[in-house]
């Protein structure tokens, strides 16, 4: 019955911009299995042609460097180690379009409104090689733990993660970042042929109160975009009235709002709104999406308001006794300490004392009862904080799991001094481990743990 009143209502609404060859091409398509996928990797991690050697039967992304499109049916990328490892994040081949098409920069001030989970905002720091800073925010109290866990598993030290409505952002940050994603919360029929249950769900009336949402947010965002600053805005939405609607609506609203022409890609389908793309199954490889870009007008002006982060000598001097570690190199690290967390970032900008805050940066220290530790998070982006110690595979599986690893079998091994490592595999780093003895003590998180012996 329900899939009758889908049927119904979906594809007659769809004429607002397909034509009824087109409609039944995206019928055709959406009837078929969903077999694809992508992921990008940290190209500071590891690099394309290892990881196209590991998996030779991956294809490269036709427009977006460093990622990468597999058969999901076939390959169970997100049991991978090197998944657990952070060297790559999975999303939708789609969905890396939209932090491609921003393009932001190393000196970029960004803001990513909906974030949760963090693909947009993963991908978005990679591109900046973890510089500049991001604000990412979630409405969402429970999605924004997962965006602030995705964050720490891939050692991004220019994220703050925060957890505010619209309405707080606009009137903290009126015309202040240079790039704004807006991945705005919609019907989700993009998403139906990977979940079914999504065709239970939607209607023209959840469209339509949707539609609503999505005007008011675009409005919103582009208040808090700078002169010469630029909005991404996608949906996983077919539909005209959350896709075209929303962005004739801002063009009607804000006289200095630019839509910008998209780059041509294969694959693409461009509705009476040329500016912008949607991506079809019907003519894409993967799922549906709706991009389109919005400038500002005016010459973009990247001096931001960051502030100085100074460094606190006294806490380094408790670090560096505390740690044994020497005080020179804590200078290297733009330290500022939130709670009982001692955190490094690229920048940073002034936060409302009332924002809710999980996360400033890389957590890199916690303060104990008795001076100082290290916090995981350290282990997830190269430091020169800590020696090495490169892991086999079958000992990267055991120490994941939660095992010691003993160190007295090593080929060529000398003796190590006792004490905190960061532990790497193929040169990623992932994991503090103590060596006491020779034996590497397991201080991966329990949370984390998982048995895994796919490469």
């Amino acid at each position: 019955m329900e899939n009758q009143r889908f049927e119904e209502e979906f594809y007659p609404h769809l004429k607002k911009y397909l034509n009824e060859e087109e409609i039944l091409k995206l019928k055709n398509a959406l009837n078929q299995e969903s077999i694809y996928s992508s992921f990008i990797i940290d190209q500071e991690k590891i690099n394309k042609e290892t990881i196209e050697k590991l998996y030779p039967f991956i294809k490269p992304h036709d427009v977006v460097d460093g990622c990468y499109i597999y058969n999901k049916k076939e390959h169970e990328i997100g049991k991978s180690i090197l998944f657990n490892l952070g060297a790559y994040y999975i999303l939708e081949a789609c969905s890396s379009l939209v932090s491609y098409f921003l393009s932001p920069k190393e000196d970029d001030l960004v803001l990513d409104i909906a974030s949760s989970p963090g693909g947009k905002t993963i991908h978005s720091s990679f591109l900046m090689n973890n510089k500049g800073l991001i604000i990412a925010n979630e409405i969402s109290s429970s999605r924004v733990k997962v965006l602030s866990s995705n964050v720490e598993k891939y050692g991004r030290k220019n994220i703050i993660v925060i957890n505010q409505n619209i309405d707080e952002l606009v009137s903290s940050f009126p015309e202040t970042f240079s790039k704004i994603i807006l991945d705005a919360p919609c019907s989700g029929s993009g998403m139906i042929r990977k979940e079914e249950k999504m065709k239970e769900d939607w209607s023209l009336d959840k469209v339509k109160y949707l539609a609503s949402i999505q005007k008011d947010l675009i409005v919103k965002a582009f208040k808090m975009l700078k002169e010469g600053g630029e909005l991404i805005y996608s949906t996983c939405s077919y539909s005209y009235e959350e896709d075209e609607e929303v962005i004739l609506y801002l063009l009607s609203q804000e006289k200095d709002a630019i839509l910008i022409d998209l780059p041509h890609i294969e694959g693409e389908y461009r509705s009476s709104l040329k500016e912008t793309i949607h991506l079809l199954p019907s003519h894409f490889n993967g799922e549906g999406h709706f991009i389109a870009k919005i400038k500002k007008q005016g010459e973009l002006d990247k001096n931001f308001n960051y502030i100085n982060v100074k460094q606190d000598h006294s806490l380094i001097k408790k670090i560096s006794k505390s740690l044994n570690i020497k005080e020179d190199k804590l200078l290297n690290y733009n330290l500022i300490k939130n709670s009982k967390y001692i955190s490094n970032v690229d920048k940073m900008i002034k936060i409302p004392s009332s924002f809710h805050v999980l996360r400033e940066g890389l957590i890199l220290f916690e303060e104990m009862d008795k001076g100082y530790s290290y916090h995981h998070s350290l282990s997830r982006v190269n430091s020169n904080l800590l020696p090495k110690i490169e892991l086999s595979l079958s000992e990267t599986i055991d120490y994941l799991y939660g095992l010691t690893i003993s160190l007295r079998n090593k080929d060529n091994q000398k003796k190590l001094d006792d004490g905190f490592y960061i532990l790497t595999y193929l040169g990623i780093p992932f994991a503090l481990g103590k060596v006491v003895k020779n034996v590497i003590k397991n201080h991966f998180p329990k949370g984390l743990r998982v048995k895994t012996s796919i490469l």
